[in-house]
Order: C-alpha cells, then sequence, then structure tokens
C-alpha cells in the first residue's frame, strides 16, 4: 500500500515523497536532499517532533503514522558507512559470515560464496527443478529481492545498510512469469528515478563549483587591484620626494614662517571665543593645529615637512604650557577625548582662591541633596497586652516534641528458617462453608457499587491535604513495626515513631552490624522501591503502622549482623508477641474480637440498606463453630 510522506527542509520549502511499507528512511532523506540541493545527504538527518529517527529502519518498522510529517535538520555528527557483517543463512540452517561494503549487491554477494567462499552449492543461479524455474531469494526485514534483476540492482545501501550487523535469508522459489514482469517493470522504473535524481545532484554540484570558482577569482581579482594601487601610491610618493628635494632651502624656509605665523594668528582666535560655552581651549587647538595642517599639505611627502610637523606640535605644547600658567591645571591624565583629562587627588594642589570658586560650582551644578524620610518604624513598640507572652507560631508550634523523639527498639532477632508453630484446628469445616451463598453475593455487590459512588464522589486533592489525611490515618498509632530481611534469612525487628525519618532507620543498621563500614541500602518489595531520600519520614514512606525493608549491599557475607544479636535469636512467635504489644488498644481489641469484628458491616449501613431474609441459615449455624480469623467477609 503505498503513502506520501511530507518532509520540512531548513530553507522553509515541504518537499512530498511516496514511499511503500519496505521504503527505507535513509532512501527518503537522500531523495529529499537531492531535490532540494542539501548535499551532501550525510550531513542531515529525519526528525519527527524531538525524535531522531533512526534511517536504518523501514516505514513498517519506524512507528510512523500514515501521511506523516518529519523534518530534514542538520545533524550533529557527519554520517559514515562502515563494512557491513553479514551472516547469509541458507535453507539447511548453515550460516555464511562474511564483511562487505555498503555499494555492494546482493548478486555480488551471491557471486562471492560461489567462486571464493569456496561454498560448492551454486548459489547465484536459477534452478530447474520438476519443470520449474526457482528463482534465488533473499529476504530481510520481511523484503523479498526476488529474481538475478532484483538482486543485480539492489545493493545493501538501498535496505538501509551503512554498517553493523545483519542476517539475510536465502532460498529458492518458483515464481510465475507475471510476478517476474512486475519485478522487472519495478526495477526499471527505480533507475529511471535514480537517473533523475543523479541528474539534478550533479546540476547542485556544478552550481555550487562555479560559486566557489566566482568567488575564487573575485578574490584574486581584489587581489591585484589592491596590488595595482599600492605600486601607484608608491611611485607617486617617490616622485613627490624627488621634487620636493629640488625646491630651494630658503623656500622652505619661508614657508615654515609663514605656518607658524598662522598658528599664532589661530591661537589668538581661539583665546577670544574662550567664553563660548560649547567649544573648549583644547577643541580651539585642535582647529587650530588642523589649520596648520592645511598650510603644510605641499610638504607633507618631504623631509623637510617632517621637521616643519614637529616644530608645530612644540609650539602647540609650550602654548598649553603658558596657557596654564602659574594658576593653570596641569599634569593631568589623557584619556583620549580633546579637551578633557583626568585628575586623581595627589596630582595637584589648589589655592584657597581656587577652592572656593570649584567649591561655588559645585553648589550650583550638583543638586541640593535630598533629605532621608523618616522610618515608618522609628515609634514602633509593641503591645503592651503582650508583655510576656509567647506570641511565636509556626507550622511547628503545636507539634510535639515526643513524635520526633526515638522510642524504645526493642530489638528482636529471628530467623526465617525455623519451623512455626501451627496451633491445631478444633473442628474441621465442611464443605458446604465455602459455598457462595445469595446473602455472600449480595455483600459483594453492596461493596462493590460503594466502591464506586466513592471513586466518582471523590473531590481531586493538592498535596498537602493527601498528606494531612495520611497524618490523621496514622495518627492513632504510637509505634511502627519495622522487619529488616537479611540476606542470609535473618530477621531483625524494630519499633519506630511514625515521624521517625528514613536516615534513623539506617542508623539503627549500622548500629547492629558487625562491619560499620560495609555500605549498604534500604528498599521494599514488590515493586521494588529504594529509600533513598534520608529525610523522608516513615509515614511519608508508607511505612506505618508496619511494614518490611530489605537490606541490599554490592559486598556479600555470610552474616551481617553483629555476633552477640545472632546469639539471641528468638522465636517468630515471640517477634509477633511484641508487635502485637506495640499496636493501639482499639488494635489489639479488634484482634481478639474475633467473628464480631470480621463481619465488616457497621450499625449504621445495616439500618439503611434492608436486606432481604432468606431461608439459608447462615455460615455460622451450619458450621456450629466460630469463624475463623483469615476468612474475611466483604465489607459494605
Amino acid at each position: 500500500m503505498a503513502g506520501t510522506v511530507q518532509v520540512l527542509c531548513p530553507n522553509g520549502r515541504r518537499q512530498n515523497v511516496k514511499v511503500t511499507p519496505n521504503t527505507k528512511l535513509l532512501q527518503v532523506l537522500e531523495e529529499v536532499c537531492t531535490k532540494q540541493g542539501f548535499i551532501p545527504p550525510e550531513e542531515y538527518e529525519l526528525k519527527r517532533g524531538r525524535t531522531v529517527l533512526d534511517l536504518t529502519l523501514s516505514l513498517r518498522y519506524a512507528n510512523l503514522p500514515n501521511n506523516t510529517k518529519l523534518e530534514l535538520v542538520k545533524a550533529t555528527k557527519t554520517r559514515t558507512e562502515t563494512n557491513i557483517t553479514v551472516a547469509l543463512q541458507l535453507p539447511s540452517g548453515e550460516r555464511l559470515q562474511h564483511q562487505f561494503q555498503s555499494g555492494t549487491t546482493l548478486w555480488e554477494m551471491l557471486v562471492y560464496w560461489q567462486s571464493e567462499g569456496g561454498h560448492p552449492e551454486k548459489l547465484a543461479e536459477v534452478r530447474m527443478e520438476n519443470d520449474a524455474m526457482l528463482q534465488p531469494v533473499c529476504i530481510y526485514m520481511r523484503e523479498e529481492v526476488i529474481g538475478e534483476v532484483a538482486l543485480k540492482s539492489t545493493s545493501f545501501h538501498n535496505l538501509g545498510l551503512t554498517g553493523g550487523r545483519a542476517i539475510i535469508r536465502f532460498l529458492h522459489r518458483s515464481v510465475d512469469s507475471n510476478t517476474l514482469e512486475t519485478i522487472q517493470a519495478n526495477v526499471e522504473r527505480e533507475k529511471q528515478k535514480q537517473a533523475k535524481l543523479d541528474e539534478k545532484k550533479l546540476e547542485h554540484q556544478k552550481s555550487i563549483e562555479n560559486v566557489t570558482e566566482n568567488s575564487k577569482a573575485a578574490a584574486v581579482t581584489m587581489e591585484t587591484d589592491n596590488t595595482n594601487i599600492t605600486t601607484a601610491t608608491t611611485s607617486d610618493e617617490k616622485y613627490m620626494t624627488k621634487a620636493a628635494s629640488c625646491k630651494d632651502e630658503s623656500d622652505v624656509v619661508s614657508r615654515d614662517k609663514s605656518a607658524k605665523s598662522a598658528v599664532v594668528e589661530n591661537r589668538t582666535e581661539a583665546k577670544t571665543t574662550l567664553s563660548e560655552p560649547i567649544k573648549s581651549s583644547e577643541s580651539m587647538e585642535l582647529s587650530s593645529a588642523v589649520d596648520a595642517t592645511d598650510v603644510l599639505k605641499p610638504l607633507l611627502k618631504t623631509e623637510e615637512s617632517e621637521q616643519m610637523e614637529t616644530n608645530v606640535t612644540s609650539s602647540t605644547t609650550s602654548r598649553s604650557a603658558n596657557d596654564n600658567g602659574p594658576n593653570g591645571l596641569s599634569g593631568g591624565i589623557d584619556v583620549g577625548i580633546p579637551g578633557v583629562q583626568m585628575f586623581r587627588p595627589g596630582d595637584m594642589q589648589l589655592s584657597t582662591e581656587q577652592q572656593q570658586i570649584a567649591g561655588a560650582m559645585a553648589h550650583t551644578l550638583m543638586p541640593h541633596t535630598r533629605k532621608q524620610p523618616k522610618s515608618q518604624f522609628t515609634d514602633f513598640k509593641f503591645p503592651e497586652e503582650t508583655k510576656g507572652k509567647d506570641v511565636y507560631k509556626n507550622e511547628l508550634s503545636e507539634a510535639k516534641k515526643e513524635d520526633y523523639k526515638p522510642c524504645d527498639r526493642e530489638v528482636v532477632v529471628f530467623s526465617l528458617d525455623e519451623p512455626r508453630e501451627h496451633v491445631a484446628p478444633q473442628g474441621e469445616l465442611p464443605d458446604d462453608f465455602f459455598n457462595v451463598t445469595e446473602n455472600d453475593v449480595r455483600r459483594m455487590m453492596v461493596d462493590l457499587h460503594k466502591k464506586v459512588d466513592l471513586a466518582s464522589s471523590q473531590a481531586l486533592m493538592t498535596q498537602a491535604m493527601r498528606e494531612a489525611r495520611l497524618e490523621e490515618r496514622v495518627d492513632k498509632y504510637d509505634r511502627a513495626v519495622i522487619r529488616f530481611h537479611f540476606p542470609d534469612r535473618v530477621v531483625l525487628q524494630g519499633l519506630f515513631r511514625p515521624r521517625e525519618t528514613v536516615y534513623a532507620l539506617e542508623k539503627f543498621i549500622k548500629e547492629h552490624l558487625e562491619d560499620k563500614s560495609v555500605s549498604f541500602y534500604l528498599y521494599t518489595s514488590p515493586p521494588k522501591c529504594l529509600l533513598k531520600d534520608p529525610a523522608k519520614t516513615l509515614i511519608q514512606a508508607n511505612l506505618v503502622p508496619a511494614s518490611v525493608v530489605y537490606f541490599g549491599s554490592e559486598i556479600h557475607k555470610d552474616h551481617y549482623l553483629c555476633s552477640s544479636l545472632l546469639s539471641n535469636i528468638t522465636s517468630y512467635t515471640a517477634a509477633d508477641q511484641v508487635a502485637i504489644q506495640s499496636q493501639p488498644a482499639i488494635e489489639q481489641a479488634t484482634h481478639s474480637s474475633g467473628s464480631g469484628g470480621a463481619t465488616g458491616v457497621s450499625a449504621d449501613n445495616t439500618k439503611q440498606i434492608k436486606r432481604p431474609v432468606s431461608n439459608t441459615s447462615s455460615p455460622t449455624s451450619r458450621a456450629g463453630t466460630k469463624v475463623p480469623k483469615w476468612f474475611k467477609t466483604g465489607k459494605k
């Protein structure tokens, strides 16, 4: 059944690819890359959502829906093709194994085993058996390649194999002429399609090569132009140097004098415009230096021009020093901005008059300091009626300290290999006692209706509400019974407060180990759940009122507990007695009440539901004995 896959390319275009269930994702990738010009395809990969697809799989096994939409993205690592280890399974059960390249066809593989592999059976041929032609067939992942034509045109790369290992089944099968014609037509169609793709691939490669050549030619042209410009500039400089050397020295001196007079005039104009707020003295100096440079333009390429520039610089420096005078500011740090210098506290000393002027300028330019607002807690006082009282409260204010203090552990050690004492029953129950009566069925129906109503009417709860309900349910238990099962079938029993943490369990185990340095972990089962968080309480870890915790360690030993405990091993019955005594009085009364507490139906429920009267006698009356503790009927 044919379908279509739509691929979104990086250039924003969408490419539709016709596929079959046996089409490999690698073929889809290569076709899209060739048509859209993303070459080489080894640098790209296909994604669906956030999942990178395995290109070796076919659409049948890629877990993709019909008419799916994929995305072509840049791969983080370029794919490389390696040798493939192929195991050819023959009809006799024998497997021939060898390494081939990804471009090797299936027909070449059969020829190799027939000629070089030394296999006596002729694989790459068509057999005649009972007037029927048996064609060679290779099967890989439910994809059958039938006939010589198909085997010669199908390579490992077409099967999606670019590396790793693969198993291919080989056999000879009789194929009718219509099937062979269909296969040959499909092969010709695939060849034409591949030829068109190869043409497009060559066109893209040629366009890329043309762009590369054009860019290289442009780069060479730019380098040639730069070389010509540099050569022309050098020749012009030499010519100007020779022309300047031919001039008289007197002409140079006269021009020097005119340049100096121009600098002096510009300096005078700068002083007259000093009162303007926009321009500073340094900016005027810059403009004067620029004017002087304009005057000296004809001599810029001569040796005398360098001497002239030196004279102008020295004259400007001397003028700035004279302008500073005795009261001027000098010795500042140049920050690269014309007219701006930076001074540090130790760089200069100001006179009294200068300090007064600086203070007046600072008072004028700087805004007045705002008064700090008066704090609103300045006149705060605690109420007199709370004096001497403890008014601090938080979530732990009402907690009892005794709930968090360790209790008496009442350590008991017993072995699971010890036979338990069984109490013989007073009398055997008849067979009709275990038959389900009409009354039993009605009770079970009432229980089911109650569970359904409770599940449908139960409101959603937050995490805090669930924790609060759990706290209420286990609040009646003062102590929890924890039994630690060790790999040597020895059980260590201890009592803990419900609000003690998992760390208390680990500390308790470590105190009773023979080797304190042994690393271990605790878990509950089933299902296996490691007690990783040492800050969890026993209530949060669902270990209240009683639970079994298993001891695990990577270090194997015959015995983990210390010898003093192993020498005082008690019986299973004594451990049960300690556990029963640790439970509240309500629980003990429930255990000792016999059948009265096992009915599971309250008085209120009995009033609300009128049970039909049945002539069938109750199980208790039939047996003439009490209902055993292990038998519990349904609760309403």
